[in-house]
């Protein structure tokens, strides 16, 4: 396996009971703090992959951003207090790829 370097993106937060969410994210799954992360729909593909966030670690992407974000990656986080603490970042994302034979 191999990390393939997604370039600089920019990263948010959310927490799983904003916007009226019921916690369950794109891929019907339960959103977790600290490890799972949406993606805007330009990078779509990501869903059910996992990520590496320069000063983060290791996320899944299970969710979908808003439709107006772009190349944007959003953390979910445990309150509303973290996701405003933690604003508007940016960061090196990598994507775990599995090299071909």
């Amino acid at each position: 396996m191999k990390a393939l370097a997604l370039g600089l993106l920019m990263i948010t937060a959310y927490h799983p009971g904003q916007g009226g969410s019921n916690g369950i994210g794109a891929m019907g799954h339960e959103v977790r703090p600290g490890l799972t992360a949406a993606v805007s729909r330009d990078m779509r593909d990501l869903l059910g992959q996992e990520i590496h966030v320069d000063g983060v670690g290791w996320v899944f992407i299970q969710d979908l951003t808003g439709p107006d974000a772009r190349r944007t990656i959003d953390l979910c986080v445990e309150d509303e207090a973290t996701a405003r603490e933690w604003g508007r970042r940016e960061r090196v994302v990598r994507v775990e790829k599995t090299e071909s034979p």
